[in-house]
């Protein structure tokens, strides 16, 4: 009677390990099917090849927009660079409301003087 507790228990566990191994490629290969079922490709090669061209073209005109625009701002700083800040000489008054607070000692000795 022991000899086939022995003999059922081990053919319980290799049929149960042979259904449990099949079991775990089953449900692998499910799940390989359900990742790749989003990955087949969704345009076909005449519209992928229109999308690309479309977006080659978008990506030119948008260097060229960009090449523009820095060609204009090198310009504007180039311009600002040039201009020369006038210093009143020392007759002249300074026009404005803004004061160099480094020269108000120098200016009130002169005043009072």
């Amino acid at each position: 009677m022991i000899w086939e507790e022995f003999v059922l228990s081990i053919l319980a566990i290799v049929i149960g390990g042979g259904v449990l191994i099949v079991g775990i490629a089953k449900i692998t290969d499910l799940i390989k099917t359900w990742i790749t079922r989003d990955s087949t490709s969704q345009f076909s090669n005449e519209e992928f090849s229109r999308l690309a061209k479309a977006f080659m073209q978008h990506k030119k005109d948008m260097t060229r927009r960009i090449e523009n625009l820095e060609a204009i701002l090198s310009k504007e700083q180039n311009r600002e660079s040039e201009i020369a800040i006038e210093e009143p000489g020392p007759g002249e008054q300074r026009s404005g409301s803004l004061s160099n607070d480094l020269d108000s000692g120098s200016r009130s000795k002169t005043r009072t003087s």
